[in-house]
């Protein structure tokens, strides 16, 4: 039996040595191609999110169209043409089809050498079939290399792949013979003589492709990592979205981001190389120490979101699960005083904290839509750097999705918009009210803003919302043309009632302030004591004249000055101290505290502190008898709150019957003066 085959295997020696030479002519005409072909797969645009679907369907499609055009040349060579040698070609480029683009590559190349087959008919069923187990080989061999990094592929890789074409090849050969009862008269040596001969020409042809595949991964690896820090960067924390937002979308995963508080103490100790340094150090300490423990069950990944920001992946977690388990809340205080404990005596870096979600959209939100057709990891990511920029606490929770955050402060940024163009702004009034009787002697304006979906938003994200788009001051300008409006309505209604309009640091400290709202006030002819300016202390007031001017002019002519937040904000008693202020009003904060001794001291202090300089304490957050008898013990007579009352549209303000008489006969200051 045996010398029959090998018989015959010299036998196919004759018959198909005279068409190699036309089969390495082709073989070279398709090499021209296939690079070409492969650069076209790599630069062609695609979504990211189905990146590596159409990675694979390219390499299939590349492959399978270089098939079909080697199989096109050799029917032009009648030599080759009755030889089987363009059966090895195609079933190779078949295998690379699989190897390359796993089963749709497979499946597309395999198609191509289908094609081929209805357009020049030439190779039949044997053709197909042995494509078809050259295919099957080259996806099965996809799978086993996934779980190798491509960059490190060396050459047990490759001679393990190569036995792989090489068994399926004489698989292909020696299956049909197999299964008619593997009668050697009917085995051919044709198939094992071409595919031996092939061999060395295909080990030459895997070992090319999976080193350009090995280099390319490498390239991809480099620029994926920061170069100064060695760390993962921006790109592959792209990558890393991506793949578990393609995977499984409706996963919970969560984003942890770590930002340097007091960088610029530490680059002055340390010069500008240290963020490099500090980060380089810190993300293998993350990985080994015992602080990181509650972080392993999920996986944590870490990645350079920018040159300050940390960013740390966990994955099926939800940021809810984060929360409710105390776990970033104990890593970051775990993590501080780490910090603290190596460096003794010395100043240490403070760290801030982001908690959000690394999903895609719940159902029913702007879910698949990108802009720009950006893939879901670019967007989540844009919107955490915004998120991040408008909030500076130590640890912040981002329960709203990205895109749906972004959404609304674009909403909320069109509003602002719209309320300053027209002059008015959604305001209601808070009753400031006689402690021991009740009577309403002023109100507070308060901002009451809804979104496009009917939900009331928080004014202090509105405020943030128009300090972050610039329009801080315009707005404000907005709220106090608005008071105004409602205090002539006051008047019309015969409810002479002082009202109350908060204006920050940023607006007084414009020039020319003052001189700008006593010149609404003379054009309306809107008396000046119905006006009082609430100086909000949630930032510091600069110590510049033009703060000055304003603030002694509206005093000046009637306007009545109010120091909010004393004893919380900046700085408090230096100003009572710079300007003449009427009213003093302490936070609800403060009030909600006053069963405890130290609170209650606290407040006495704040009382003889407005008394010494002649103005009025006034408590905010009045919300039950027990406080209301406390304030009165301590002095304070005035207080609004929802014991009195909640903020209601000015209607309703009108509307009350406790309404102390307010004189209007007494003329205002500057109208004394002149």
């Amino acid at each position: 039996m045996w010398q029959q085959i090998f018989g015959n295997l010299g036998e196919g020696w004759g018959r198909q040595g005279g068409g190699i030479p036309a089969l390495l002519l082709h073989t070279a005409a398709v090499a021209g191609w296939l690079p070409t072909l492969l650069w076209w797969v790599q630069k062609t645009p695609r979504s990211r999110l189905h990146a590596e679907r159409y990675v694979q369907a390219g390499y299939g499609l590349a492959f399978g169209l270089c098939a079909v055009l080697f199989i096109a040349l050799a029917t032009q060579t009648p030599d080759l043409l009755t030889s089987r040698w363009p059966l090895c070609v195609s079933g190779d480029l078949v295998f690379l089809a699989g190897l390359l683009g796993g089963w749709l590559g497979g499946g597309i190349g395999l198609s191509g050498v289908a094609l081929a087959g209805l357009l020049f008919g030439e190779f039949g069923g044997a053709g197909l079939w042995a494509s078809s187990v050259m295919a099957f080989a080259g996806a099965s061999m996809h799978r086993w290399l996934e779980r190798r990094p491509a960059r490190h592929l060396g050459h047990r890789t490759l001679l393990a792949v190569w036995l792989a074409a090489l068994l399926a090849g004489l698989c292909a050969a020696v299956w049909p013979a197999w299964m008619d009862r593997m009668s050697v008269s009917r085995l051919s040596a044709d198939p094992f003589f071409l595919r031996l001969a092939y061999a060395p020409l295909s080990f030459v042809v895997l070992g090319g492709v999976l080193l350009l595949r090995r280099h390319e991964a490498r390239e991809q690896a480099q620029a994926g990592t920061e170069p100064l820090t060695g760390l993962p960067n921006r790109r592959a924390l792209h990558a890393c979205l991506d793949g578990l937002l393609a995977q499984a979308p409706d996963a919970p995963n969560t984003l942890i981001t770590l930002e340097i508080d007091n960088l610029g103490d530490m680059v002055r100790l340390h010069g500008h190389a240290w963020p490099d340094d500090f980060w380089r150090q810190f993300v293998p300490m993350l990985c080994t120490h015992r602080l990181a423990a509650p972080l392993m069950p999920y996986q944590p990944a870490a990645f350079m979101f920018s040159d300050l920001v940390l960013a740390i992946v966990l994955k099926g977690v939800s940021i809810e699960t984060v929360q409710r388990s105390g776990l970033a809340e104990a890593f970051f205080n775990d993590l501080a005083e780490h910090l603290r404990s190596t460096r003794p005596g010395l100043v240490a870096p403070r760290l801030r904290m982001g908690v959000a979600m690394a999903s895609l959209p719940a159902a029913g939100g702007p879910r698949g839509e990108f802009e720009g057709g950006s893939g879901p990891a670019v967007s989540i990511l844009r919107d955490l750097h915004l998120a991040l920029q408008g909030d500076s606490r130590s640890l912040r929770y981002f329960y709203r999705s990205f895109a749906e955050k972004a959404e609304l402060d674009e909403q909320l940024r069109e509003m602002l918009i719209g309320w300053i163009g027209a002059g008015r702004a959604p305001l209601h009034f808070q009753p400031k009210c006689q402690l021991h009787t009740g009577e309403i002697i002023g109100a507070e304006a308060l901002l009451r803003a809804l979104d496009v979906r009917g939900g009331e938003v928080a004014p202090a994200h509105m405020l943030e919302v128009a300090a972050r788009n610039h329009l801080l001051v315009e707005f404000e300008w907005c709220t106090i043309e608005t008071v105004v409006q409602a205090i002539d309505r006051c008047l019309r209604a015969g409810r002479p009632t002082p009202l109350a309009v908060n204006v920050s640091a940023a607006s007084i400290a414009v020039p020319g302030f003052g001189q700008r709202l006593l010149a609404l006030l003379r054009e309306r002819g809107t008396p000046c004591r119905m006006l009082a300016v609430e100086i909000t202390e949630n930032s510091p007031v600069p110590d510049i004249d033009t703060v000055a001017d304003s603030l002694l002019a509206l005093h000046a002519a009637g306007v009545r000055l109010s120091l909010d937040d004393f004893g919380t904000g900046y700085s408090a008693l230096s100003m009572l101290a710079r300007f003449p202020f009427n009213e003093v009003k302490i936070d609800h904060a403060m009030v909600a505290r006053l069963e405890q001794p130290r609170m209650r001291a606290a407040v006495s202090l704040a009382y003889e502190s407005a008394r010494r300089y002649s103005a009025t304490l006034v408590a905010e957050g009045v919300e039950t008898r027990q406080q209301l008898d406390t304030l009165l013990e301590l002095g304070v007579t005035r207080g609004q709150g929802y014991f009195f009352a909640p903020a209601m549209p000015i209607e309703d303000l009108l509307a009350s019957e406790r309404f102390m008489p307010f004189d209007l006969t007494q003329p205002d200051r500057a109208q004394a003066l002149a």
